[in-house]
Formats: C-alpha cells, sequence, structure tokens
C-alpha cells in the first residue's frame, strides 16, 4: 500500500472550514411543566446575525415552543416556556434550524416533572 503524501506542515494551506453546530445544550437535567427550560446552542463558522429557530418538542414530537433570533458570536441562548400540559409527556428536546447556513439539528432529551 503506498503512503498518500501530505501536505507540507512548514506553509500555509488554503482551504474553506465548513458551518456547523457544534453543541446543543440543556441548561438543567430536567424540567417542569409550567416553567422555564433554558438552553444554549454553539455553532461554528457562521456569520453574525444569522437568524436561528429553535423549537422545543416533547418526545412524541408535539412542539411546546418557539424561538426565534440571530447568532451572535457563533452562540444562542434562550427559553422555552413549558405548559402546564407537558407533564403528560416523558421529555422534551429541541430541534435547531440555520436555513442560511442549511444547518440544522436535535438535541438530547431531557425528562419532564410534575409542577411543585
Amino acid at each position: 500500500m503506498k503512503a498518500k503524501p501530505s501536505p507540507a506542515t512548514d506553509s500555509t494551506h488554503k482551504g474553506k472550514p465548513g458551518a456547523r453546530i457544534v453543541s446543543l445544550v440543556w441548561m438543567q437535567d430536567r424540567v417542569s411543566a409550567e416553567s422555564r427550560a433554558a438552553f444554549e446552542v454553539r455553532t461554528l463558522y457562521i456569520a453574525q446575525g444569522v437568524p436561528i429557530v429553535v423549537t422545543c418538542c416533547t418526545g412524541e414530537g408535539r412542539k411546546l415552543d418557539v424561538v426565534e433570533g440571530l447568532l451572535r458570536h457563533n452562540r444562542f441562548q434562550g427559553e422555552f416556556r413549558i405548559p402546564g400540559g407537558a407533564e403528560n409527556c416523558d421529555s422534551v428536546y429541541f430541534e435547531v434550524a440555520v436555513a442560511k447556513c442549511d444547518l440544522s439539528g436535535e438535541s438530547d432529551r431531557i425528562p419532564v416533572v410534575a409542577a411543585s
């Protein structure tokens, strides 16, 4: 098997980094009905002010809330309003869409507990 030559390490190489979503994170490990749930989206190589849409869904896929905004410094933070009826589902997750860059992603699921 022939070895492939690699680019020289002592010179500059041209290439285009691709836009991507780095992480989709909940700021807590569970959420209660009739409360707010904070989240954070981190990206790479996306220009300032690009529109982003984040949708909170139940584990079964029913939409609970939508937050729209603009990416700043490859980061977007926000909060979802979790309605009282959400205690009937077992978990929630959020979906992210950055249409301008044709990017999308889905967070991990966190459990929903009864309102206290």
